[in-house]
């Protein structure tokens, strides 16, 4: 979103071993459509894209300092003239919000997939045809931890708008929001009571562990901030560490121990 009000629109259609030639017909369809509607649109000639390139190998790299979150939006979302007009107002609350929307079309069905059919995927991949992602570009490298919190908070806001209008839907784990709220069903659907089984029975003690994967709700990281780092012990759930660190936090905010 720009100062002066105005909106800017760009897709990105990349094509796997297919000609300029090919391309440039398989797009004008909806060049064609577009200008049909009265927007005029600026075509670039195809060109190899270099988007997955390595153009920095580490070299002078850092860290980002922006966070996303992720809505896998089901098909249904776009049948439904109904569903239709919600999700784009609740995409379009989000823009005029002051946050930058990215949307991948996809339909890996069954069909498509093929073998091996049953896995671990996340079901509301087979029912989704776009990854949707929405992006704060605010800078919070520095922020206090009362500022990062509220930075977060007004883009939780925007992404729960996202996800009334796609109940039971999920989000695309590597894409994602690391403090996605019921990040279980979000990730890994109806899947993850048989994951956890698996987990639980191949790795009982907790070797294997990353945020929002399966079976981290058994452990947390203590950190005074209480910000969503690594930056701190990691301690069992329901350890004598993590009690006293509970005690610890409520203390500081102020609550009554119950």
């Amino acid at each position: 979103m720009f100062t002066n009000d105005s909106f800017s629109f760009m897709t990105d259609i990349e094509l796997p071993n297919v000609s300029e030639e090919y391309l440039a017909k398989f797009v004008q369809p909806l060049v064609d459509d577009l200008k049909a509607v009265g927007l005029n649109v600026t075509v670039r000639p195809p060109y190899p894209a270099s988007n997955w390139a390595a153009l920095r190998p580490g070299i002078g790299d850092r860290p980002g300092s922006s966070r996303f979150g992720s809505r896998l939006l089901p098909r249904e979302n776009f049948d439904d003239p109904d569903l239709f007009n919600a999700t784009q107002l609740a995409i379009r609350e989000s823009i005029e919000a002051g946050y930058t929307f990215h949307g991948i079309h996809l339909a890996p069905t069954e069909e498509v997939a093929g073998y091996p059919g049953n896995n671990a995927a996340n079901p509301a991949f087979r029912k989704a045809i776009m990854h949707a992602d929405l992006f704060d570009y605010s800078e919070l490298r520095g922020l206090s931890p009362t500022d990062f919190k509220a930075a977060h908070s007004r883009l939780a806001s925007a992404l729960d708008k996202w996800r009334e209008v796609s109940p039971g839907a999920g989000a695309y784990i590597n894409e994602c929001d690391v403090e996605e709220p019921n990040w279980q069903q979000a990730f890994f659907g109806s899947n993850y009571p048989r994951l956890l089984r698996i987990k639980q029975r191949r790795d009982p003690w907790g070797l294997f562990y990353a945020p929002t994967t399966v079976g981290s709700e058994d452990w947390v990281v203590l950190t005074e901030d209480e910000l969503p780092t690594q930056n701190g012990p990691l301690c069992r759930a329901n350890s004598e560490e993590a009690r006293k660190w509970g005690a610890r936090k409520l203390k500081w905010t102020g609550e009554e121990v119950s």
